[in-house]
């Protein structure tokens, strides 16, 4: 029998073997990857930690860089990232990198802040953002998102930490590039940024909510219903959802990532396609009601 066809089948399932691997090493990139917009400053920074003390970002002398990361109590993507953090923060402390963590989450107490970051073990400072002027200076839109500044405060990185997470509920086993550790890799160098700006994929940031009764749709009257037939059966005490959604504060401090995640039919979980059959105790919200959670929302969530 002729070895060729051999020879050529052996290279080619090698050759299709490399392909594959580098799709999925170009969707995570793709998935991350926006347009680089030039380097923003906004002066140093300051803040307050957990426990009280006001901090001066960047103002070491031998300070190379300042890294930001804005964090959840209740994310688990944002949680699941604290121990990589955590190693970043000891491998770059004497290097001449400050790390930061910030709290900004008009839910969040800063006892429940200090609290979460005893419960994870947090091994560098966190910032209470109480007053929102972190978050206004850098514009998050989801935890975690992070920053890598020049002690000036010019942002030089921003976006996702690495690229393990696709999308929402979608992640790899080990991330392919790790976008936040070659940046302070870089600045440490002092080299140029290959990435400097990326997608963050996690917990969508909140707004504070309006309490006023007013506003067509409210969330006594018409949300409160959807949220205890639709999600309350796992988002309570004890069961599998990461957090509760039992009460108005429950919801309205998860008000934007409830609307992204029924929007994009990711929650709640329901795998049957819609129009195959309707079956019984079908958990799918219907248009109405992800129209009457989007009018809430936008509303500023009234009570």
């Amino acid at each position: 029998m002729n070895k060729w066809p051999v020879c050529w089948s052996v290279q080619s399932r090698r050759l299709v073997g490399a392909s594959i691997a580098m799709c999925v090493l170009m969707s995570g990139l793709i998935a991350h990857q926006v347009t680089a917009q030039n380097p923003q400053s906004h002066g140093p920074l300051k803040g307050v930690d957990l426990s009280g003390r006001l901090l001066r970002l960047g103002e070491t002398s031998d300070c190379k860089a300042v890294v930001v990361t804005f964090m959840s109590t209740q994310c688990p993507i944002s949680n699941g990232y604290l121990p990589q953090l955590n190693d970043l923060s000891s491998k770059y402390r004497r290097q001449g990198v400050e790390f930061y963590g910030v709290i900004s989450d008009p839910s969040v107490s800063r006892a429940d802040a200090l609290s979460h970051s005893k419960t994870y073990n947090v091994r560098f400072p966190v910032l209470f953002d109480g007053s929102g002027e972190l978050r206004l200076a850098l514009s998050p839109t989801h935890t975690p998102h992070s920053y890598v500044m020049k002690s000036s405060g010019t942002i030089v990185y921003n976006g996702a930490i690495d690229d393990r997470y696709v999308k929402l509920g979608r992640k790899k086993e080990v991330a392919g590039t790790a976008f936040l550790e070659d940046a302070i890799q870089s600045m440490v160098d002092g080299t140029e940024i290959a990435i400097p700006q990326t997608k963050p994929i996690g917990c969508l940031m909140e707004e504070p909510p309006n309490k006023s009764k007013g506003g067509s749709v409210t969330f006594t009257r018409d949300i409160a219903p959807i949220i205890q037939a639709n999600c309350a059966s796992c988002h309570q005490p004890d069961q599998t959802a990461p957090f509760s959604l039992l009460t108005y504060d429950d919801v309205s401090a998860h008000a934007n990532q409830i609307l992204e995640v029924t929007r994009t039919r990711f929650m709640p979980p329901w795998k049957p396609a819609p129009g195959f059959t309707r079956l019984l105790d079908e958990l799918r919200l219907t248009e109405h009601e992800l129209s009457l959670l989007d009018v809430w929302v936008k509303s500023g969530k009234p009570e």
